[in-house]
C-alpha cells in the first residue's frame, strides 16, 4: 500500500477562511517545508500563516519570514505565557483585513 504525501492530505484539510498555526518542528516534514508549499499553491496564497517554534534563534525566524509567514511566535514553557500570547495574536489578527477583490 502507497502511504500518502502528507502534503497533499493538510491540502485536503486546509480551510481558507482561517488562519494556520504552523509548528516548526513537525514529524515526516519540517515546518518550513510545509510553509514552502503553502505558499507554492495558488489557492493557498492568502492564507495567514503563524510560526509556532520553540526556537528563539533569528535565521529560523528570518527564514520562516522569507518563505511567507505572517507571524512568529515563540513557544515559551509555561502555558500561562503561550496562552496570553496567543490571545494577543489572535486579537491582532481581527485587526486584519483582506485585500480587495
Amino acid at each position: 500500500m502507497r502511504r500518502k504525501n502528507p502534503l497533499a492530505q493538510a491540502k485536503n484539510s486546509l480551510n481558507c477562511s482561517a488562519k494556520l498555526k504552523l509548528d516548526l518542528q513537525m514529524p515526516r516534514v519540517s515546518g518550513l517545508e510545509v510553509l514552502k508549499w503553502i505558499r507554492e499553491q495558488s489557492e493557498f496564497t492568502l492564507l495567514p500563516v503563524v510560526i509556532l517554534s520553540s526556537s528563539d534563534q533569528a535565521p529560523d525566524a528570518r527564514r520562516a519570514y522569507e518563505l511567507g509567514a505572517n507571524s512568529y511566535l515563540i513557544k515559551s514553557g509555561n502555558f500561562e505565557e503561550l496562552a496570553q500570547r496567543a490571545r494577543r495574536l489572535g486579537a491582532s489578527w481581527l485587526l486584519v483585513k483582506e485585500p480587495a477583490s
